[in-house]
C-alpha cells in the first residue's frame, strides 16, 4: 500500500517539476538544477558572497512542492519497513544486526536453526541473560549454550524467564546431552521430537506449566539417566515405555495431574535410585513390582488416589532411605516385611485407612529417625520394642494407638523432639501377650 502511494506521488512530481519550476536562471543556487534533492537540502555554499540583482530580490522564492515532501516521507516509511522486516527475520530489537545461520560454521547448521527456533518461540528478547544471542555468529559463546567437538552439548537455561512453547526444532541438536530449561514460564506440551536425541542424558524441564501428556517416545532415550518433569501441568498417564530406559537413576513425576494407575512397568528400572511420583491423581494399588528396585534409595507416591493394601514385597527395598506413601486411600495392616527395610530413615504411612496393630518387626528400623502413622485408624498399643529407636519426630495423633503406662515408655518419649500424640493410655489387661 505504502509502495504505491509512493509512485503515484513521483509521477506527479514529474509533472510538476517540469511544468511549475522555475527555470535554473532562476535559481538562487544553480547546482540545484541538476540534482534530485531540492535546494534546501544540498550542502552547497556559494563561491563568494554576492549581493542579489534586482531580479533575483523581486523573484519569488522556490519553495519545494508538496507532494515532493510526502514522497520523502514515503521513503522514509519503507526505510523503517524493511528494518521491521529484518528485525522480525532474526534481528534482536536494537542490535541493528540481521543474523543468518549462513554464517555460522562452530556448529551444523540445523542446531544453529534449533537454536534460533528456541530464541524466537520462547521469547528471547524478553530472557534475563540472551547474550550473544542472534547478535554474534558463534552460538558456542551465546548464554547457555556449550559445544563440544563442533556439536552443541549442552543446553541450560534455568531460570531465565522463557515463555512459550518448547520448539519441536530441538531434535536437530543430535549430540545434545544436557538440556535444562527448568523454573521458567514455558507452556504447552511436551515435542514427541524429544525422544529422537539419542545423546540426551540430563532432561530438567520442572517447574513450568507445560501440559498434555508425557510422550511416550521419551522411553526411546536409552542413555537418559535423569528425568525431572516435576511441578508442571502434565496430564493423562503415565507411559509404561519409561519402564524401557534401563539407565535411569532419577525419576521425578510430581505435583502434576497425571492419572491412571502406576505401571508395573517402572519396576524394571534397575539403576533407579530416586522416584517420586507424588502430587497427582494417580489410582488403583501400588504395583508389587516397585519390590524389585534395589538401588532405589528416595521412593514418594504420597498425595495420590492410591488404594488396596501396601504390597508387603516393599519390604525388600533394602537400599531405601525414604519412603512417603502418606495421603492416599491405602488399607489393611501395615505389613511386618516393612521392617526389613534397615536403612529407612524416614517413613511416612500418615493420612491413610491403614487399621489393626503395629507390627513389632519395626523395631528393627534402627536408623529411623521420622516415623509418621496419623490419621489411620489404627489400634492396640504402641509397641514398647519401638524404644530400641532413636526418633526424633514420631506422630500416631488421630489414631486409635494407645501408650504404655510405664515409665520407661514415657521416659523414651519424653525424648522424642517432635511428638504428636494420640491422648490414649493403654490398661494392661487389653496389651497383647507380646507387648506385656
Amino acid at each position: 500500500m505504502a509502495g504505491t502511494t509512493c509512485a503515484m506521488l513521483a509521477t506527479n512530481i514529474s509533472c510538476c517539476a517540469s511544468n511549475g519550476q522555475p527555470s535554473g536562471k532562476e535559481h538562487k543556487y544553480p547546482e540545484a538544477a541538476e540534482s534530485s534533492k531540492p535546494p534546501h537540502l544540498l550542502n552547497l555554499e556559494p563561491d563568494e558572497p554576492n549581493t542579489p540583482t534586482q531580479a533575483e530580490a523581486t523573484a519569488p522564492m522556490w519553495r519545494p512542492p508538496s507532494l515532493l515532501k510526502a514522497f520523502l516521507i514515503c521513503i522514509l516509511v519503507l526505510l523503517a519497513a524493511g528494518q521491521a522486516g529484518r528485525a522480525s527475520a532474526g534481528t534482536i530489537p536494537g542490535s541493528g544486526a540481521f543474523f543468518s545461520c549462513d554464517d555460522v560454521r562452530e556448529i551444523p547448521r540445523g542446531e544453529c536453526e534449533a537454536l534460533v527456533a528456541l530464541f524466537q518461540g520462547a521469547n528471547g528478547p524478553g530472557w534475563a541473560n540472551h547474550a550473544g544471542w542472534l547478535e554474534i555468529s558463534t552460538p558456542c559463546s551465546w548464554y547457555g549454550v556449550q559445544c563440544e567437538a563442533g556439536s552443541v552439548r549442552r543446553l541450560s537455561l534455568h531460570g531465565n524467564h522463557l515463555t512459550g512453547a518448547i520448539p519441536p526444532e530441538l531434535d536437530n541438536l543430535l549430540k545434545l546431552q544436557r538440556l535444562d530449561l527448568s523454573d521458567n514460564q514455558l507452556s504447552g506440551g511436551l515435542p514427541p521430537a524429544l525422544g529422537s536425541l539419542a545423546s540426551l542424558e540430563y532432561v530438567y524441564l520442572y517447574a513450568n506449566q507445560l501440559s498434555g501428556p508425557i510422550p511416550p517416545e521419551l522411553g526411546e532415550l536409552s542413555k537418559l539417566i535423569h528425568l525431572d518433569l516435576g511441578s508442571n501441568r502434565l496430564g493423562g498417564a503415565i507411559p509404561p515405555a519409561l519402564g524401557s530406559v534401563s539407565s535411569l537413576m532419577y525419576l521425578d513425576l510430581s505435583a502434576n495431574q497425571l492419572q491412571g494407575a502406576i505401571p508395573p512397568d517402572l519396576g524394571r528400572l534397575g539403576e533407579i535410585v530416586y522416584l517420586d511420583l507424588s502430587a497427582n491423581q494417580l489410582q488403583g494399588a501400588i504395583p508389587p513390582e516397585l519390590g524389585m528396585l534395589a538401588h532405589c534409595q528416595y521412593l514418594s507416591l504420597a498425595s495420590n488416589q492410591l488404594r488396596g493394601p501396601i504390597p508387603p514385597p516393599l519390604g525388600d527395598l533394602v537400599g531405601v532411605q525414604w519412603l512417603d506413601l502418606s495421603h492416599n486411600q491405602l488399607s489393611g495392616g501395615i505389613p511386618p516385611q516393612l521392617g526389613d527395610l534397615a536403612g529407612v530413615q524416614w517413613l511416612d504411612l500418615s493420612n491413610n485407612r491403614l487399621g489393626d496393630l503395629l507390627p513389632p518387626d519395626l523395631d528393627k528400623l534402627t536408623h529411623l529417625g521420622w516415623f509418621d502413622l496419623a490419621g489411620n485408624p489404627l489400634h492396640g498399643a504402641v509397641p514398647r520394642s519401638l524404644t530400641n529407636l532413636r526418633l526424633y519426630s514420631f506422630s500416631y495423633k488421630d489414631t486409635n494407638l494407645c501408650e504404655p503406662p510405664d515409665a520407661q515408655f514415657r521416659a523414651w518419649l519424653a525424648g522424642i523432639d517432635r511428638l504428636l500424640r494420640s491422648g490414649f493410655t493403654c490398661s494392661y489387661v487389653y496389651l497383647p501377650s507380646y507387648l506385656q
